[in-house]
């Protein structure tokens, strides 16, 4: 295997650091020891791994003679913000066609990698729906510009071809000689493993170094078998370009698809916690994680494009956050705690709260989209005026059946669906006789856990401190698997065949409205001003 003998452009200047991470190894029980190979800082605007890949694609455009470069990836594709980059250097015009892998995901004045495309002077950019076949998308971008006189080359998504794998043959021989300066000797090596070129590469280079070291892909969308034969296939074409004597065996590819969750570029919550122990264990950043409160300053008036920008910015970071750092405010807030504090008169302890999770519609007759599409259906309710009160203003019919009734009367059709939490319709088997759901958020069930005051006083002082410190820790160990079950049970509804929507941020909004009058006719009940706080502190979170 002789890569010298392959083009490529010279866009790496040095190896990227080979660093030990010895306080994740620590916080990790100490038997691993765990290394990062720093692709993040390569260059590129922005930084990013694809510019080991593009480093050889574009010099194969280049000795074709192209003009032009066309590529592809998801709507705030990284991939395509360094082939961008790249393009610029090259002086070539650079068309992106997106995929809005995630329904309504594409605005075209959104920030982050969208904006940079912009700043960057992109030539053109094409959004087609999720599932699209990139690759003939591309190829029609490329007709019009021949038509016009261009010469494009066609560079696919992740740079994943045989050509843009032997950007990481390289990188594997790269290990090898820093794994040797630093005298230090790896079992195991794990990559991303999603358009495939990076994890394709990496076998293919360790294999023709007789490296002897295990690869595990960690699959960001595909299931186990799809990305095995995905990456075996796209190994065999690289290992012939590389010239590897001797190509990978089918053993060798081994992908893991556990941590695939509800669609592509949705965090999760084992995600948030991953990202976070990389940054305050090691200082190193791999994605955003959290609820956080930005502050943007700017000098122009909201009407101003930037103004407009830095708007459109809030709008979407509000719209893909979870709804969940509202209801934590409420419930571990001053309003929760007061709350809680006005039952010791009656000689009860609010211990805390947890919960049941976020409502959303399920039905057996259609997908809804929008208020419309809502109207008229027959759903099962709680015998809650509220809950009843709210499904009337979104225009449906509130239909309370016992409990133990609410299967069959979904499976006999007694009604059409059912407004209930995701957890609860998994474990009662609801979607085996609804298969449409609709991502609402209508309504959040918290629930107070009691304890008899007379109880609580009858014990020490240190068990009265130990009993409520372990509360506070079961109530987050229990939310952690609400949220955690909901982001599983997505994914399990999407194999299953359930038809899943979720409410674009100006149809929820509309929903909304529809439900303010809700408030107004529980007003003398719960209390007009408990109400405005809650409102106040929900406005001021977002």
């Amino acid at each position: 295997m002789n890569l010298a003998q392959i083009p490529r452009r010279g866009y790496l200047q040095a190896p990227t650091p080979l660093e030990p991470l010895h306080n994740l190894t620590r916080f990790l029980g100490g038997k691993t020891q765990f290394w990062i190979k720093r692709d993040d800082l390569l260059p590129g605007c922005g930084g990013g791994n694809k510019t080991r890949k593009l480093d050889f694609s574009f010099a194969e455009a280049i000795a074709q003679g192209a003009d032009t470069v066309i590529t592809c990836g998801a709507v705030q594709s990284n991939h395509c913000r360094l082939t961008l980059s790249w393009a610029v250097k090259e002086k070539m015009p650079c068309h992106l066609v997106l995929e809005e892998r995630v329904q309504d995901s594409y605005s075209p004045s959104a920030s982050g990698n969208n904006l940079l495309f912009h700043l960057m002077g992109v030539a053109g950019i094409t959004v087609v729906p999720g599932k699209s076949n990139m690759l003939e998308e591309m190829e029609k971008v490329a007709e019009k510009l021949k038509k016009s006189g261009r010469k494009p080359f066609i560079i696919p998504g992740g740079a994943s071809n045989a050509t843009g794998a032997l950007g990481y043959v390289a990188c594997a021989q790269e290990i090898q000689e820093q794994l040797f300066e630093s005298r230090v000797s790896m079992d195991h090596i794990v990559v991303p493993s999603g358009s495939a070129g990076t994890h394709a590469g990496m076998v293919v280079g360790l294999e023709g170094t007789n490296a002897n070291i295990e690869v595990t892909g960690i699959n960001v969308s595909r299931s186990k078998e799809d990305q095995e034969n995905l990456v075996y296939n796209l190994a065999l074409l690289t290992a012939q370009k590389a010239g590897v004597a001797f190509p990978p065996k089918k053993e060798a590819i081994n992908c893991f698809a556990d941590y695939v969750g509800p669609g592509y570029s949705l965090p999760t919550n084992q995600m948030v916690e991953a990202v976070k122990t990389m940054a305050q264990e090691e200082a190193i950043l791999m994605d955003p994680a959290g609820p956080v409160v930005i502050k943007i300053a700017h000098p122009n008036v909201p009407q101003h494009p930037m103004g407009k920008c830095f708007i459109q910015f809030k709008n979407l970071v509000e719209e893909r956050s979870k709804d969940y750092a509202s209801t934590d405010l409420i419930t571990d807030g001053p309003i929760g705690m007061e709350a809680a504090e006005a039952l010791k008169s009656s000689g009860i302890i609010g211990l805390g709260y947890i919960e049941i999770g976020f409502r959303n519609i399920w039905n057996n007759k259609k997908t809804i989209q929008s208020l419309e599409d809502a109207k008229g259906l027959k759903i099962r309710s709680t015998p809650s005026k509220a809950h009843i009160a709210t499904l009337k203003a979104l225009g449906m019919n509130p239909t309370p059946i016992s409990w133990g009734e609410v299967y069959t009367a979904l499976q006999q059709k007694t009604v059409d669906g059912i407004d209930i939490d995701l957890n609860l319709a998994w474990y009662n088997n609801f979607p085996e006789v609804n298969n449409n759901l609709t991502i609402v958020n209508s309504l959040y069930s918290p629930h107070l856990v009691m304890m008899s005051k007379k109880f609580l006083d009858s014990l020490s002082g240190d068990d009265q401190k130990m009993l409520l410190d372990t509360f506070q820790e079961v109530k987050l160990y229990e939310r952690k698997l609400i949220r955690e079950g909901e982001e599983e049970i997505l994914a399990k509804l999407k194999e299953k065949g359930v038809n899943v929507t979720v409410l674009s941020r100006e149809e929820r909004a509309r929903w909304a409205r529809e439900t303010a009058s809700v408030y107004e006719q529980f007003e003398d009940r719960i209390g007009k001003e408990l109400i405005e706080k809650v409102r106040k502190t929900i406005s001021q979170q977002n």
